[in-house]
């Protein structure tokens, strides 16, 4: 019998991100760090809060100083997610390799029926495709990657075949 995944379990393995490279922008690299050091000195001040409440007596009826612990432990946990993503970060360079092909860091202008669509080609971490970040996994990046512009190509999704023209790649 198979015991059942438990959510938080299922989101801590896709945050950890250890099926290989994090891909990044200069931007996402950047703000990953102005995370850490945020959470470094909630950490320190989480210290000092577990220290302080649990002065106040009976660990196992303190209410304060079991939220203080978890805090604590949620701060580490997160700590240690980013820190492990950051080992295995490979950097977006928008200006590495041609602007010819479609790939990781291309902008990319489609043409669907009659809509202009503007996408970033980004790691799945900064993907929003409501801001116009689409992931290089994603069912339209995967297909984009390796095209030019003036190509047309479809894209199957939930039943409905989309047809695009890339119109301009940057």
């Amino acid at each position: 019998m198979r015991l059942p995944t438990r959510k938080k379990e299922l989101e801590n393995n896709q945050l950890k991100g250890d099926d290989g490279p994090v891909y990044l922008t200069k931007e996402g690299l950047e703000k990953i760090h102005h995370q850490l050091v945020d959470l470094e000195i909630r950490h320190k001040q989480a210290v000092k809060d577990t220290q302080t409440t649990g002065e106040f007596g009976d660990f196992s009826e303190n209410a304060e100083y079991q939220e203080a612990k978890h805090r604590l432990r949620s701060i580490a946990s997160r700590m240690t997610i980013l820190k492990e993503r950051l080992k295995n970060v490979v950097v977006i360079d928008k200006n590495q390799g041609d602007n010819i092909h479609i790939q990781l860091g291309s902008t990319v202008v489609l043409k669907m029926n009659t809509h202009t669509l503007t996408f970033e080609i980004v790691g799945p971490q900064e993907a929003n495709p409501m801001r116009g970040r689409i992931s290089h996994l994603s069912p339209l990046g995967s297909h984009l990657i390796g095209h030019t512009a003036g190509e047309t190509i479809s894209v199957v999704t939930a039943g409905d075949e989309l047809v695009y023209k890339i119109l301009e790649v940057k």
